[in-house]
């Protein structure tokens, strides 16, 4: 890998982490227009979509790192567990900050999400169990 790439998977990188952050604190990052701009009031029937960006900019973001650690997923099932993982953390974070609207639907859709992610985990796990296993190495 060069230089010059390994230098723009980093400035990628940091500019999808900052995007994902953004909402924590009342801001949104609109890459495709190197824009900031202050989010004075989402509808609470909208702010999913503020724990959707930034779980999918920070899942980019992690399988970056990880690209340039040239560690690569274990399983096919890994890049929805980190996505599942991250909606959960986004979900609990905006809710916390008061971002999103926070009542029984909204809970139990971030608790089924939970669940999901546990199965992810525990399927992710299996199968990088499976993957090295054997003599075929």
């Amino acid at each position: 890998m060069n230089l010059i790439f390994k230098v723009v998977l980093w400035i990628v990188i940091s500019i999808l982490g900052t995007a994902s952050l953004f909402p924590l604190f009342g801001y949104e990052l609109i890459i495709s227009q190197i824009e900031i701009k202050r989010v004075f009031e989402v509808p609470g029937e909208f702010g999913y979509l503020f724990v959707v960006r930034s779980s999918s900019f920070a899942t980019l973001a992690f399988f970056g790192v990880n690209y340039l650690r040239r560690k690569r997923p274990l399983s096919s099932v890994e890049p929805l567990l980190v996505f599942s993982v991250c909606i959960v953390i986004f979900g609990l974070l905006m809710m916390l900050a008061g971002h999103v609207s926070y009542g029984w639907m909204q809970v139990c859709s971030l608790s089924l999400v939970m669940v999901l992610a546990i199965v992810f985990f525990r399927e992710n796990q299996a199968e990088s169990k499976t993957i090295f296993k054997g003599d075929d190495w």
